[in-house]
């Protein structure tokens, strides 16, 4: 927000941050918030992690559409191919899908019709995993709010982990491969 001779004017994005608009109210009254809680300063104590069960059924079917996933892996331009890739093993394993922020869709790493956000697909996932994801504005309005936010990434001031329910920070093309090797035992131990 600024003021513009006189005028209070806000500014938005728009076409998935490839245009800028100016907005200017015919009335000159406006209330914007933006971090309205408190940080805190303190220790938490961690009870015991919350198990997710996955219906067997969702992980023989792997081609589960994007809207209708239980789990959206959505990988952006911290990755490469082959972190596409592994997100699409992952997503195999679990019975999920893919999801792609516009910067990854622009550098050709997944198609437009896996593109989540403003001027994407609106997912609603149990949870959603960001891998290499920033986590602009613009992509997480694609995210429903009941969903369980995650994050993977290698920059400690991502603003995904401001919004992430949990986070790792780590290079997610090393941590993948992990991942997946863990999934692929704990569900062959399962069975």
């Amino acid at each position: 927000m600024a003021h513009d001779r006189g005028d209070l004017v806000a500014t938005r994005s728009s076409h998935g941050g490839r245009v800028a608009i100016d907005i200017r109210p015919d009335s000159q009254l406006a209330v914007a918030t933006a971090n309205v809680l408190p940080e805190c300063d303190g220790e938490i104590e961690l009870g015991a992690p919350e198990t997710l069960s996955i219906d067997r059924t969702a992980i023989a079917d792997q081609s589960v559409a994007l809207e209708s996933a239980p789990v959206v892996l959505g990988g952006g331009r911290g990755l490469d191919d082959a972190g596409f890739r592994q997100l699409e093993t992952i997503a195999g394993l679990v019975g999920g899908a893919v999801g792609a922020s516009l910067p990854a869709i622009d550098l050709g790493l997944a198609p437009v019709s896996r593109q989540v956000g403003q001027s994407g697909k609106f997912v609603t996932p149990r949870v959603y995993l960001a891998v290499g994801l920033s986590g602009t504005p613009q992509h997480l309005a694609g995210i429903g709010s009941a969903t369980r936010l995650l994050a993977i990434n290698n920059d400690p001031d991502a603003a995904i982990f401001q919004f992430a329910e949990a986070g790792v920070m780590a290079d997610a093309r090393s941590l993948l491969p992990v991942l997946a090797k863990v999934i692929e035992e704990r569900l062959g131990a399962a069975k």
